[in-house]
């Protein structure tokens, strides 16, 4: 128990008034002698304790009414929450309001957001206007880390919008906490959070450790949850060429608890609609579809499936972008008495632009703009090389290497420094037969799915057998019957390097004229060339890896939507053909961008809201339970209407008042003490 006023508690010693009083109406008696008093004796016997009953009924009845009086001007309360009730200093309260785009969900009246704003309103004008009032969501910018007047507060509240960033409850409070402690000025502190609460309740905790700070949740209930969009998308293949159907794989996700049937699903490409498809998705489900388009000619291409829902909007849209090469262009290294084979195999294509070079002599600045080199058997490599090869494969392009049967120990040290596979070897053992991995995503598209049990493979005289030493990502495409890999396709910075252990010569096997040599040096040049990443998330620290064609080194890059004027300049960092670009916290919108450099467009790039905001369920009672015990500062209020959340308030900021009670009390006991003098003599 507290008293808003203790000073008060001094008025108790009014409290010796009633009992002076009760001292002073103390009678002496006086005897009188009678004959016979026996009967007398008996009346007078009972008259005085009657009348002592009735003088201490009525000292009680006064030092009770006093005592309350001066109770209810003291003003008693209990206390619900540390700091509770105001003094006169100024009151710092931190407001957080969820704008993500799950606030987009139906709700009473309007959406969740702006349901969240009202509550956030009615919370700013239960405070006083000397009070100070910030104001969070989830993009935590610097203009939000002050604290405002009210009329301020109103303002930037009729502001908030939906976006894409979210942001776990752990986050917000300890951002809440950092601030407040900030204005440590002797006035109470308090943060709300307002929100659905869907999905955003992980994180730690152990840094909220202010046990004078209340967080109080005010749960925003959608009237109902439920949203279908569009998840993600992929192609089939990792290059699109021209005149080539290609197929586009997306996935649909459904939160409602009904099934959506022949859910109609819209493709464009560059602003022309494509044969669309249907989809039908299960209740609280995902679904997968794929659409056929093909592109008539090399060029960068923007494109977005489309689908409708009347809930939630943002992810309705999803926006994609691709370049399409007008030729592979491809290095060939030629080692001293190696064949032309890999020549061969590009020869006649126009697909392919195709530059030699001799082993011995490499021109390093003509690698520039190259998307495949092969190195056929070239015994000179010096260290150079593998300084010129990182950077080649830094900036996303793709090597074949066939070693050297006269020098495989410079070859397996250029393998090393790439940290790709090593060679060990030469071992002399003809085997024929092995495994091809035809099911690879290396050779998608090459096998039919009913015809992938290859058994005429090459025959094998000698090779050198690789083994994965640097734990880099690999994955074997030709094992020999005896276990050892002989072709394998690894990972390598921003691109890929095919190492064969077989040289290409009659003397060790018949590679290089058998059937699969083609695929493996046609598939290595699409790959090389492949899509890229077909879209980024908004919202995300990670730069945007995107390869850009004939760009000046010294020219800044611009970020331009397609579909309006909006613009950026973003932090980037360049390396050969690659650049990332930096958004940092830059709220970007989802849609089909440009890459610019001087007015000319040097990439297509789209953009996407995360899409899980619109599958989160919100926090039931048993997950609302297990919160409050994990949490102790954490309360709950009832925002179910406006009278209902100022009573929560006011219960938070002023405890539970008893000073009413008093009052009462102190009637009844004065309408006690006046009973008892007019009934009892």
């Amino acid at each position: 128990m507290s008293f808003v006023y203790p000073s008060f508690l001094f008025a108790l010693f009014f409290l010796l008034i009633p009992v002076l009083i009760h001292l002073i109406n103390l009678r002496r008696y006086k005897k009188v002698y009678f004959s016979n008093v026996s009967l007398l004796q008996e009346i007078q016997t009972q008259s005085k304790k009657r009348r002592q009953l009735r003088e201490w009924l009525i000292l009680a009845s006064r030092i009770l009414a006093i005592s309350f009086l001066v109770f209810a001007f003291a003003q008693p309360f209990l206390k619900t929450a540390p700091g509770a009730y105001r003094n006169d200093a100024p009151a710092y309260v931190s407001v957080y309001v969820d704008n993500s785009f799950s606030m987009e969900k139906p709700a009473r009246n309007g959406s969740l957001l702006s349901e969240a704003l009202r509550r956030a309103e009615e919370i700013v004008k239960s405070y006083r206007a000397a009070d100070r009032f910030q104001l969070l969501t989830n993009e935590f910018s610097g203009s939000s880390m002050r604290f405002m007047t009210r009329d301020e507060f109103l303002a930037a509240l009729a502001e908030v919008q939906t976006g894409p960033a979210a942001r776990s409850i752990s986050e917000v409070m300890l951002k809440q906490q950092d601030q407040l402690r900030s204005k440590n000025e002797g006035g109470q502190q308090r943060a709300y959070l307002i929100s659905d609460f869907a999905g955003n309740m992980d994180g730690d905790v152990s840094g909220l450790n202010d046990s004078s700070l209340v967080f109080a949740a005010i749960p925003i209930k959608p009237e109902r949850n439920e949203n279908l969009g569009i998840d993600s998308v992929w192609t089939s293949t990792p290059v699109i060429s021209p005149n080539i159907p290609v197929e586009l794989n997306f996935r649909l996700v459904n939160s409602a608890a009904t099934e959506q049937s022949e859910v109609p699903v819209r493709l464009f490409i560059n602003g022309e609609q494509k044969t669309p498809a249907s989809l039908t998705v299960p209740a609280g489900s995902k679904a997968y579809g794929k659409v056929s388009f093909s592109v008539p000619s090399g060029g960068k291409y923007h494109g977005y499936l489309e689908i409708d829902d009347a809930s939630m909007h943002f992810d309705d849209r999803f926006y994609f972008g691709f370049n399409v090469a007008e030729k592979i262009r491809i290095g060939i290294l030629n080692g001293n008495g190696a064949g032309n084979a890999p020549e061969q195999v590009f020869e006649g294509d126009e697909q392919f632009g195709v530059k030699r070079f001799q082993g011995d002599r490499p021109d390093f600045s003509a690698w520039n703009g190259l998307d495949l080199l092969v190195l056929n058997q070239v015994s000179t490599l010096s260290s150079g090389w593998s300084t010129e090869l990182n950077r080649f494969l830094e900036g996303g392009g793709s090597v074949v290497l066939f070693p050297s049967a006269e020098n495989s120990a410079a070859t397996t040290q250029l393998l090393e420094s790439l940290k790709v596979a090593g060679l060990t070897g030469p071992r002399s053992n003809t085997l024929k037969g092995g495994r091809l991995a035809t099911g690879s995503a290396f050779f998608s598209n090459v096998f039919e799915k009913n015809k992938r049990d290859i058994s005429d493979l090459p025959v094998v005289k000698q090779y050198f057998a690789l083994q994965n030493r640097t734990g880099n990502i690999w994955e074997p495409l030709f094992t020999l019957p005896n276990g050892d890999v002989v072709i394998a396709w690894c990972n390598s910075a921003n691109g890929h390097v095919l190492v064969s252990g077989l040289p290409l010569q009659n003397a060790w096997s018949n590679l290089q004229a058998h059937a699969i040599f083609v695929p493996l040096l046609l598939k290595s040049a699409f790959n090389a060339r492949g899509t890229g990443n077909l879209y980024y998330t908004a919202g995300t620290n990670t730069p945007l890896s995107v390869r850009v064609e004939n760009s000046q080194a010294d020219g800044a890059l611009v970020l331009k939507k397609t579909d309006d004027n909006w613009e950026l300049i973003p932090g980037q960092r360049r390396n050969g053909n690659t650049v990332q670009l930096f958004l940092n916290d830059v709220a970007t919108p989802a849609g089909n961008y440009e890459i610019r450099e001087n007015g000319n467009v040097l990439a297509p790039l789209a953009i996407n809201f995360a899409p899980g905001e619109g599958l989160a369920l919100p926090l039931g009672e048993e997950g609302w339970n297990r919160k409050l015990r994990e949490i102790p500062s954490l309360r709950k209020m009832d925002a179910s209407d406006a009278a209902a959340l100022v009573q929560d308030i006011q219960k938070l900021e002023q405890g539970i008042p008893f000073w009413k009670w008093c009052i009462v009390a102190a009637l009844i006991f004065l309408l006690a003490e006046i009973l008892i003098i007019r009934f009892i003599r």
